[in-house]
């Protein structure tokens, strides 16, 4: 499990809704997501990203590997994913950002 708090992010913040959060919880033997608890202003929307990759079998490794839009609040999934490969000790995920 891993927590990303609005705060952290940068639309929320620019909108002024840096209340929130957004927790991805994770199977750890098989890496497969279960599911998340969203709240905040679009919480909608990054529910359905999440439920969307559950559809598709993801493992949080190739949530983590997405390249979503930005800024959005859906980017609190793959940073909840990141999070967690780290924390899991898989491969290291190369910086795309500077």
């Amino acid at each position: 499990m891993a927590v990303v708090h609005y705060d952290d992010l940068l639309r929320p913040v620019a909108d002024g809704h840096p209340e929130g959060f957004c927790k991805l919880i994770v199977d750890r033997r098989n890496r497969y997501i279960l599911g998340a608890h969203v709240i905040g202003e679009y919480s909608v929307e990054i529910i359905q990203m999440v439920a969307a990759c559950i559809a598709s079998g993801m493992r949080v490794e190739q949530v983590a590997e997405l390249q979503l839009a930005y800024p959005t609040f859906t980017e609190a999934v793959g940073m909840a994913a990141q999070k967690l490969v780290r924390e899991l000790g898989l491969a290291p995920l190369p910086q795309l950002w500077s």
